[in-house]
């Protein structure tokens, strides 16, 4: 099989908030297949089966095998939803591809190249992991490849700067991908030399003791 396609065996699952606990709670992923102008079906998969489909670099096209049906389904990812707290992946939606028909995505963001500002002691900040596209299948990216060799300290990498021959990014223009920042300073705080007399400091007991004398 090709490396960019994976195979993913499903199961089906019965809808509402009871059942998806439930598929959770005994340590399955619930998903939902979608396909234009077709049915959607709730499924769920086993977690380690999901793994290679979501922690990649690259989109693969995924032959998903449904239980109780002989057809395969050719698909790609278009949403995953992770837990805030332990990060564990809580939902999964697929896309069902029709050749002559666009879809709507998650492609990851690739960055490559040393961005000239972490050279100049900047910090390089990456704000996209994955972005939303619209295509047709002929035209889907594997992933969004970012170059940040020419990015200097303030700079920014915009949407409105990656151009993709039949690819429109269904995010804002003005998002920001990755921009090179100064790490924060923090003020040392200045301590009086060993033997220098600081303001408001108490005078020697000698001295006072001489003042009182007077």
């Amino acid at each position: 099989m090709n490396e960019s396609h994976i195979f993913l065996k499903a199961n089906r699952r019965d809808t509402g908030k009871r059942a998806v606990k439930d598929v959770r709670n005994a340590g399955k992923i619930p998903g939902v297949f979608y396909i234009k102008a077709g049915e959607n079906i709730p499924f769920t998969v086993e977690t380690l089966d999901i793994r290679d489909v979501v922690y990649t670099s690259k989109t693969k096209i995924i032959n998903l095998q449904i239980e109780g049906e002989s057809d395969v389904h050719e698909c790609v990812l278009k949403q995953v939803d992770f837990d805030p707290v332990t990060d564990k992946i809580t939902h999964i939606d697929l896309y069902g591809i029709i050749g002559g028909a666009k879809m709507s995505v998650e492609v990851p963001v690739k960055f490559f190249g040393s961005a000239r500002g972490v050279r100049e002691g900047g910090l390089l900040q990456r704000t996209l992991r994955r972005v939303e596209v619209e295509c047709l299948p002929k035209d889907l990216p594997t992933a969004i490849e970012i170059d940040v060799s020419d990015l200097g300290v303030g700079g920014s990498i915009y949407i409105k700067d990656i151009k993709i021959p039949g690819v429109e990014f269904l995010v804002p223009q003005d998002t920001a991908i990755a921009s090179v920042i100064m790490p924060r300073v923090s003020k040392e705080v200045e301590t009086p030399k060993e033997g220098a007399k600081t303001e408001g400091a108490a005078e020697p007991a000698a001295d006072a003791k001489q003042k009182k004398s007077e």
